[in-house]
């Protein structure tokens, strides 16, 4: 399995082992976090690397049900970053 395989692989066994309700926090280097946003996104893998993503932000991914949103990608912690989450 190559590198987004793998990352796609142990995010998607991370969300199923939750309830649709919890709020989950993931860390993790900037290009698993890009592989997993562009594979959830539906874009090709080829392209991860036109996401730009710093050290130390924030990116939220909604799920319900099936659906996922985009919520926030390369966003700075801050109160309302964490609001956004539902976590003040």
């Amino acid at each position: 399995l190559n590198m987004s395989q793998r990352a796609n692989k142990g995010f998607e066994s991370i969300i199923q082992s939750h309830k649709s309700t919890d709020v989950i926090a993931i860390f993790s280097h900037a290009d698993i976090i890009k592989a997993i946003i562009s594979h959830q996104i539906g874009n090709d893998f080829n392209n991860y690397q036109k996401l730009m993503i710093d050290n130390a932000k924030v990116n939220i991914l909604h799920f319900k049900e099936s659906e996922m949103a985009l919520a926030g990608m390369n966003l700075p912690v801050s109160d309302f970053t964490l609001s956004l989450i539902g976590k003040e």
